[in-house]
């Protein structure tokens, strides 16, 4: 069989996730919140683990240091974070939090389940199952 891009796993995947960030994106412009999906991204990680280094937030976030410097800087300015010395290492800045930033993450869900609604839309939840576990199966096979 012929090779053909557009039906290939990582093409598909690919124009899923720009469709989906973008589409998120623009539901966060008309709900007139000023986070991009990359900065939802370090908030709902910090809310689910706070206090941790730009380094680790790099890693889940899947951003190199540089974007998420920014990003940290951007919602430090806001009062959306906090960087506070690790005592452990003086070295690094561990992210936190603020009320505020928690504040914004409950104001976000309800525009990321509505993104998530309007992607799934017409597909079964088995099937959205079954894709998920292929998925991870996937993301799991290239790990290792």
């Amino acid at each position: 069989m012929p090779y053909v891009l557009h039906e290939s796993i990582g093409y598909l995947v690919r124009s899923v996730t720009r469709a989906l960030r973008a589409r998120f994106n623009r539901n966060l412009e008309q709900a007139g919140l000023d986070v991009t999906s990359d900065q939802w991204a370090v908030l709902v990680t910090l809310q689910y683990g706070d206090g941790r280094s730009q380094s680790e937030l790099g890693d889940v976030v899947m951003q190199d240091k540089t974007a998420v410097t920014r990003m940290i800087d951007d919602l430090e300015r806001r009062g959306l974070v906090l960087r506070v010395p690790d005592g452990a290492d003086r070295r690094r800045r561990l992210i936190y939090l603020t009320a505020p930033g928690r504040a914004m993450v409950q104001r976000l869900l309800p525009v990321v389940d509505a993104t998530l609604s309007d992607a799934a839309e017409g597909v079964p939840e088995a099937d959205m199952q079954v894709c998920k576990a292929v998925l991870r199966r996937i993301l799991g096979n290239l790990e290792t």
